[in-house]
């Protein structure tokens, strides 16, 4: 039984991906589930009831605000910026 999910998580902020892209992210996110014993979600659903822990896998680096909206769930291979950008 998996301990957990891993999801691909594309960002609002983020720009639309190529098809490649997709696949690449993909690969990974499968690899990151096997070498956790965890089952892999495809792509994140806010509307979809995972069970256990997820690990997100991000499509870009996420500003601290979307991260914090992800909640207390947020395990991922990247990092959130942690400072704010001023234009």
């Amino acid at each position: 039984m998996p301990r957990g999910v891993v999801v691909v998580y594309f960002s609002r902020f983020g720009k639309p991906l190529q098809a490649h892209h997709k696949v690449v992210l993909d690969l990974g996110a499968k690899a990151i589930a096997k070498l956790k014993g965890y089952e892999f979600g495809g792509h994140y659903d806010a509307a979809c009831d995972y069970s256990g822990p997820l690990f997100f896998v991000p499509d870009d680096t996420l500003l601290l605000d979307e991260a914090a909206r992800l909640g207390s769930v947020l395990r991922m291979i990247s990092t959130a910026a942690l400072c704010p950008i001023f234009s």
